[in-house]
């Protein structure tokens, strides 16, 4: 039986010959092999070199690929960040240990701010459902904090973050938040024990998770 052997194909650019397949050639549709001219390292340097030398066709095509892929490349976003989340939440803390002064001017930014109020825009329903579970849950509870047991709170604290060490804004915007170590969700009380003061950052990529984990802080 004779074996079928694989023809060459030679490279137009750098002259090498590799099998005419799809491993070693980009597909094209221009002639009857449905390869390319060139093979795969030389067309990307070809490729980034039209890129370099026409940025604005280049950026121009990138936006219209986008704009065709709109829907796809959303659900492919979303099913990549369940399948990584433990990822994202350890670079999002690593990131806010490392930059602090970075994160608190984005969380002041505008973008952010408009980003916020578009989430609270096409969530209100969302929204207006946990507000009243939580309300249910802290009506329940067999013991409340006071004022005065939050100011205590927060000097013990000397100030800092519970969970990630920094400096609290105690008044204007980003002042900080009353949350609670063990979640109201989780069957957590609403009792003085179970409240530490946090960062806006921190309570709500804590959110209703257990503290061990969520790992903001180490036990």
């Amino acid at each position: 039986m004779d074996h079928v052997t694989t023809p060459l194909r030679r490279c137009s650019r750098c002259k090498v010959e590799f099998p005419a397949t799809l491993e070693h050639f980009p597909g094209a549709r221009s002639n009857t092999l449905g390869l390319g001219y060139r093979c795969r390292p030389c067309d990307r340097a070809h490729q980034n070199e039209r890129r370099k030398n026409n940025p604005d066709v280049a950026r121009a095509h990138d936006r219209a690929f986008r704009e065709r892929n709109k829907e796809k490349r959303r659900a492919y976003a979303r099913q990549y960040y369940q399948e990584n989340k433990e990822y994202f939440f350890s670079h999002a803390k690593m990131t806010k240990a490392k930059y602090p002064e970075r994160v608190k001017r984005y969380y002041h930014s505008e973008k952010s701010k408009l980003s916020r109020a578009l989430y609270i825009k096409n969530n209100r329903s969302k929204l207006r459902a946990y507000k009243h579970r939580r309300r249910m849950r802290i009506s329940a509870s067999p013991t409340h904090f006071t004022s005065e047991d939050v100011a205590a709170q927060l000097a013990a604290q000397r100030c800092l973050c519970y969970w990630c060490q920094q400096p609290l804004t105690l008044s204007g915007e980003g002042v900080y938040h009353v949350d609670h170590i063990i979640p109201l969700a989780r069957g957590g009380t609403n009792a003085a024990s179970n409240i530490c003061c946090a960062c806006p950052a921190c309570n709500r990529s804590k959110n209703a998770r257990m503290p061990w984990e969520w790992s903001g802080r180490l036990f």
